[in-house]
This record gives C-alpha cells, sequence and structure tokens, in this order.
C-alpha cells in the first residue's frame, strides 16, 4: 500500500504490509485492509514462488496462480516458499556521474523495469527461501498409495 509518510518527491511511495483478516462461519472475509502495519517501506515489486515436488520427486518453482490454477488431485506438496523483493532507498542519492542507473532487475523468474523518473535511487534486490520442515511427510507412506 502508499506509506502515509513518503517525500512528495519520490517516485514510488509502496510499502509491504501485513495485514489479517477473519473469516466468520459460513460468511465472508472481514477486516481485511483495516489496519495493516508497514513491514518494509519502499518495496517497488514483490514476488512469492512455492518450491514444490513434480511427480518425478524432482524440486521446481510455480507462482501461486499456476498452484491454484491445477485440479485438486494434482497439487504437489509445497515444500518451501521463496520470496523475492525489489526495495528502493527512500532518499535520492544525488546527481552523481560515478552512479549507475539501471533500469531492470532480476527478481526470482521475473525482470522488473524501474519507473523512468525513478533515477538516482539505489536498489537492491533481496530473496529468502523458507522451507517448511513438516511438508515433507512420510515419502514412504506416499509410495504404497
Amino acid at each position: 500500500r502508499t506509506d502515509s509518510n513518503a517525500d512528495a518527491n519520490e517516485p514510488s511511495k509502496l510499502a509491504l504490509v501485513c495485514d489479517a483478516g477473519r473469516y466468520i462461519e459460513n460468511g465472508p472475509l472481514t477486516g481485511l485492509g483495516d489496519n495493516s502495519q508497514i513491514i518494509m517501506k519502499r518495496v517497488e515489486y514483490f514476488r512469492v514462488l512455492l518450491e514444490v515436488f513434480n511427480s518425478s520427486n524432482q524440486t521446481r518453482y510455480i507462482d501461486i496462480k499456476t498452484y491454484n490454477d491445477l485440479p485438486a488431485n494434482q497439487k504437489p506438496r509445497v515444500i518451501a516458499i521463496t520470496l523475492g523483493i525489489l526495495a528502493r532507498s527512500p532518499l535520492s542519492i544525488g546527481a552523481d556521474n560515478k552512479i549507475t542507473n539501471v533500469d531492470n532487475y532480476k527478481v526470482l523468474d521475473k525482470t522488473v523495469k524501474t519507473a523512468a523518473n525513478s533515477a538516482n535511487y539505489i536498489r537492491q534486490v533481496i530473496t529468502q527461501n523458507v522451507a517448511l520442515r513438516n511438508a515433507l511427510g512420510d515419502r514412504e507412506q506416499e509410495k504404497n498409495e
């Protein structure tokens, strides 16, 4: 969401936030978007990939939409989640000819192009892989099914 404490001259005022909603029994999701909290400021891009086992017991990465589009009986086991972020400095570094402006950044499996008016900011790609240790399960039991 937009950070309300951003400088008016910043090209992008987005922040990564955490929010929670609640499902009421037999009802819709409520409360989402009412009171989000900023986790990290100046996040220009955020991507999530799921590491899954395929039918040959090899791992691969897929995005959440691809996973959700699979039929329920064909969904592979998720063993890890990989997060990718393109973060930007809150302040411009000024016009210095020693600074090379990069327009494209590789975030996981996507190339992200920065806004044309956003030169002279330092950017960093951050990735983190989180293993779901309890997702491994009993492989011997699966072989017998």
